[in-house]
């Protein structure tokens, strides 16, 4: 009788895997304690995870059309924006510089302008996506800081530009 209770042990839980699990052992020092207690030593026990840590998206350049304010569409400034509304969300302290700059066609307070109105549009939509507005400064440096050359076409198309900096 011994042999034929194990074997259909055997069977039926081993082979089969119709017995059920064995229950899970419980604290016996959480058995004494009313629920309430129970349930703050389960939260006590996980510990919640910590938000990763968002590093500064640095430095970002936007490129504009001659005479132009409004920036070229570009993919990764979404990225980017994202990047950044994270880092200042974590950030107590942070602070974004929007800098327009112009070519060299047209006069010094033109291209002056010119850079600050590159600067306060690249601002707005900053804002319109979510960037706090106290945290951007904007300002215009004109023609005066090139990035190549004002010679050639293709310099000045790098030259109308903004450049944003995260600054902590």
């Amino acid at each position: 009788m011994l042999w034929s209770t194990g074997s259909t042990y055997v069977y039926v839980c081993e082979i089969k895997g119709l017995c059920p699990e064995e229950p899970e052992q419980i604290d016996q020092a959480s058995e004494d304690l009313p629920p309430e207690e129970t349930a703050a030593m389960n939260e006590a026990e996980i510990e919640p995870e910590p938000e990763p840590v968002v590093e500064s998206p640095g430095l970002f350049t936007l490129y504009h059309n001659f005479n132009q304010q409004e920036f070229i569409p570009n993919e990764k400034f979404g990225q980017y924006l994202n990047q950044t509304g994270a880092f200042v969300r974590q950030s107590e302290n942070a602070e974004i510089s929007v800098i327009g700059f112009a070519d060299n066609i047209g006069s010094d307070e033109y291209n002056y302008s010119l850079g600050l109105e590159r600067a306060a549009y690249t601002k707005k939509y900053m804002i319109e996506n979510g960037i706090p507005e106290k945290i951007i400064s904007i300002s215009s440096k004109g023609e005066t800081s090139p990035a190549a050359t004002n010679e050639t076409e293709a310099g000045r198309a790098q030259n109308r530009r903004t450049e944003i900096q995260i600054n902590k």
